[in-house]
């Protein structure tokens, strides 16, 4: 099983992470060769759109957990 930190923190890590790792890639390949670069940057956008998406989700739900809790039951 895998423990994944609950922290605001962490969630921001998961999704600028690949963001820019694709944002390098992009220029890297831009530099060697600028039509890779071009259709590397599609993909930088797509990643730009998802990351606002994501954030807005975010913003909306405010401090409501995303995963699911544990109910207790209700006494008689």
């Amino acid at each position: 099983m895998i423990c994944i930190p609950k922290s605001p923190r962490f969630d921001r890590l998961v999704i600028l992470g690949p963001w820019l790792s694709a944002v390098v890639v992009t220029a890297i390949y831009w530099q060697t060769n600028p039509v890779a670069g071009m259709t590397l940057s599609f993909s930088c956008v797509w990643l730009t759109v998802a990351a606002v998406l994501v954030f807005r989700i975010w913003q909306l739900n405010g401090s409501e957990p995303l995963y699911p809790l544990k109910l207790t039951p209700l006494e008689k």
